[in-house]
């Protein structure tokens, strides 16, 4: 048993440093805020109360020291009055677990009244504290930082025995704190991590803004100008931009998932798609792909064998599972396909790249995608799922990327609550399988032509470009457009009166879209329907427009498809054939 301060008569080692004041480990601060602020540690009460009972003691208790606070704090009670119970903790003044913490040695206090070192504590006659038996509770690193104790409320000579028995439930104690520590650790640790990934998300936000909305007008206006007479040389050099733009898209996009994945905000939106529309939005630009690098692409079913290079094959073959019509995120599986398809094209420089389809349960699809490329050594498996990590140091040179595509297929599928399997070897090509579940959507009702001829626009955006942009693909479809470039030239507008649907950007400067829609819903509550148009469309985010008042959400860069298609849902416009 460790060394102690005894009662009267016994010689007191270290009394005069008992009457300093403790200074609270820094560790301990978390679970003093804790217990003041009401949580119960069990742990720490049932050894109190076992503690009393073993010894047959009025109080049992596990005490902090908060010197900061000039107080003692209870971690751990069992016998103390009800005040006390629910306080959880004493001015210092009160405390004889000080004189413990402070030493480093057990205290023995046989009759309070009689000790020199605590015969003048008002815990005597304030709370009836007459005897004693305390031994230090150590930190991890060996620090005494709480005390194990047990009260009489009448004079008492503790045994031997008695003074094992704290010494072993001090033991059990420490063992206690090193575990709530532990946890306490982690919390803060895990803390840390979410306020860093909602920082980072909300800078990449911020940056998605400001790159999407002028890369939005430069992907927009190159498709309006595809569509007008060339020559083929500027034809080429159209695509060139378009294809250019493309890819920043792509690499500002994986960001933002890479960040929301860390945050844990990105979410599925789950409704009925066509398979076959999926693989054919993956299929159709890989197989361009392959084809500029003399590679053979081949989409089989269960099976089925690739062709022969020479031989036709349908872009869809009909040995796919029956049942195209699949319940899922559609953007999600689709990503994660066409990451696995094109990373194949990407380091295949000789030979075909096989995607096959099977459905080994009823709605559970597997996607493996097999290529004949430069394959992995273990060690680059083991890192192929890391965020910014290629299987060596020239790959980025060689094949250009950011390294986080893998990163974020992992990250999709399990949130899709699928798997991921890697097979390959150096020189002997890749094998990638996912299996997902995605359970046969019931077959939806038919739809109809879409118009826009006639339906009144309000369009509201701070940029110029996104303003033409949207005045040429509006009225191409027919719509009368009315622009304005603020949020309180929209709000005037409104006023008015005289159109079907609002379009407002949400970032605008001053009066943004969703105060701009607040101020028209409160002039006209039944005002037309808006639609929010913004580089921040997150699950979340586009919830929070929603819930302002927002009809729809179309996010940048602008499809010209999508925003047809929206609003002429919304005015009403689509035609059912009914």
């Amino acid at each position: 048993m460790a060394g102690h301060i005894a009662g009267q008569g016994v010689h007191m080692d270290g009394a005069e440093r008992g009457d300093a004041c403790v200074p609270q480990a820094p560790a301990l601060e978390a679970i003093v805020r804790a217990v003041l602020d009401g949580t119960r540690y069990e742990g720490f009460d049932r050894l109190a109360r076992l503690a009393g009972r073993a010894l047959g003691a009025d109080v049992g208790l596990v005490s902090l020291i908060d010197g900061a606070g000039d107080r003692q704090v209870f971690a751990g009670a069992a016998g103390l009055p009800a005040g006390l119970t629910a306080a959880r903790c004493t001015p210092l003044v009160y405390s004889f677990c000080r004189h413990v913490v402070s030493t480093g040695q057990a205290l023995v206090v046989d009759d309070a009244r009689r000790h020199p070192l605590v015969h003048a504590n008002p815990a005597i006659e304030e709370l009836g504290v007459r005897a004693y038996l305390g031994e230090p509770v150590l930190a991890p690193d060996g620090t005494p930082v709480a005390a194990m104790c047990t009260i009489a409320r009448a004079p008492r000579r503790w045994s031997a025995q008695d003074r094992a028995l704290v010494a072993d439930f001090a033991a059990l104690a420490r063992d206690q704190l090193a575990l709530v520590l532990g946890l306490h650790a982690r919390d803060a640790a895990l803390a840390a991590e979410r306020a860093v990934a909602a920082t980072k998300a909300r800078v990449l936000a911020t940056m998605s803004h400001e790159i999407r909305t002028p890369l939005g007008g430069v992907l927009g206006m190159a498709e309006v100008l595809a569509e007008g007479p060339l020559a083929p040389d500027q034809r080429e050099l159209v695509r060139i931009i378009r294809a250019s733009g493309l890819d920043l898209l792509g690499i500002l996009d994986n960001l933002l998932d890479m960040a929301r994945l860390d945050a844990g905000k990105l979410t599925l939106e789950v409704a009925p798609f066509s398979l076959r529309a999926v693989l054919e939005a993956v299929v159709t630009p890989a197989r361009a792909l392959a084809a500029h690098k003399g590679l053979a692409l081949h989409l089989v079913g269960a099976g089925d064998l690739p062709p022969g290079d020479l031989v036709p094959e349908p872009l869809v073959p009909e040995t796919l599972p029956a049942g195209d019509l699949r319940l899922g995120d559609r953007l999600r599986v689709q990503q994660v396909l066409w990451n696995l398809t094109s990373n194949a094209v990407k380091f295949t420089a000789h030979g075909r790249i096989v995607v096959r389809l099977t459905e080994e349960a009823p709605g559970m699809l597997a996607f493996a995608v097999c290529d004949t490329g430069i394959g992995m050594d273990p060690v680059q498996i083991a890192r192929l799922f890391e965020p910014f990590e290629q299987a060596d140091t020239s790959t980025a040179r060689r094949h250009g990327g950011a390294g986080l595509g893998m990163s974020i297929v992992r990250g999709l599928v399990d949130l899709l609550g699928g798997t991921i399997a890697v097979d390959s070897a150096p020189g002997q090509g890749t094998q990638v399988t996912v299996r997902v579940p995605l359970p046969q959507a019931p077959d939806p009702a038919p739809s109809g032509a879409v118009s826009l001829e006639g339906v009144r626009v309000l369009v509201a955006d701070d940029n110029a470009t996104n303003r033409r942009l949207l005045t040429i693909l509006l009225q191409r479809a027919g719509a009368v457009v009315a622009v304005v470039c603020d949020g309180v030239q929209a709000v005037q507008a409104a006023r008015g009166g005289g159109f079907d649907v609002l379009v407002l950007d949400i970032a605008m400067p001053g009066l943004d879209g969703m105060a701009a829609l607040a101020r028209i819903r409160a002039a006209a509550p039944d005002g037309p329907a808006a639609v929010a148009l913004t580089a921040n469309a997150a699950p979340e985010q586009s919830a929070a427009y929603r819930a302002a008042g927002f009809a729809a959400v179309l996010p940048k860069p602008i499809e010209a498809q999508a925003l047809i298609g929206t609003l002429a849902r919304l005015a009403g416009r689509i035609d059912t054939g009914r």
